[in-house]
């Protein structure tokens, strides 16, 4: 699917259950990259800037974040892609780059990683985190842009993080709190 074969207004709103996860890729090369991951590599959840754009309104993104329980689980060699360092492959075709990331990587314990595994939806082949997994996630490194996330998530997918609190730690929760509470 290319990005003028669906109406161009599905870009220009929040997602209502109104647009597939390929409907919600802006960058063409992307797509094409994330239809032949698909393909090759399942046990991986989509997490980043592409869960988002599926969740909230799209943006411009040009790389594929995937997640996975441990670095056994990440795959040794997918079709259609090169490895270029030891947690990312690009695409041969359009040199879009996917980060591959074991739980350890990112610091977070492995429960919560599980978790939102658990807890994704598959969508177009992919596995998608969920909102609430994705708010997880942001909270402990808590950038300027994942503040931004956030808020985005929580008042367009409602998003919260009452299943995740076995796994956050104080101050990920009051951050949390704080973003909400704000808006």
């Amino acid at each position: 699917m290319k990005i003028h074969e669906f109406r161009m207004d599905k870009l220009n709103q929040t997602n209502s259950n109104n647009r597939t996860l390929f409907e919600s890729v802006v960058v063409s090369e992307v797509l094409q990259a994330l239809q032949d991951w698909s393909k090759s590599s399942k046990n991986g959840v989509l997490i980043g800037g592409l869960a988002l754009s599926y969740h909230i309104k799209p943006r411009h993104t040009q790389d594929i974040d995937m997640i996975y329980l441990s670095g056994d689980d990440i795959p040794a060699n997918v079709t259609g892609f090169k490895k270029i360092r030891k947690l990312s492959f690009q695409h041969n075709q359009t040199h879009v780059e996917v980060e591959v990331l074991p739980a350890s990587f990112i610091n977070k314990v492995k429960g919560l990683v599980d978790h939102v595994i658990k807890t994704s939806s598959t969508l177009d082949n992919i596995n998608v985190a969920s909102a609430n997994g994705l708010v997880a996630l942001k909270l402990s490194r808590f950038s300027r842009q994942d503040q931004a996330d956030i808020e985005q998530l929580i008042i367009h997918a409602d998003a919260n993080i009452d299943e995740y609190k076995q796994w956050l730690s104080v101050s990920d929760i009051q951050n949390f709190m704080s973003i909400k509470n704000s808006i």
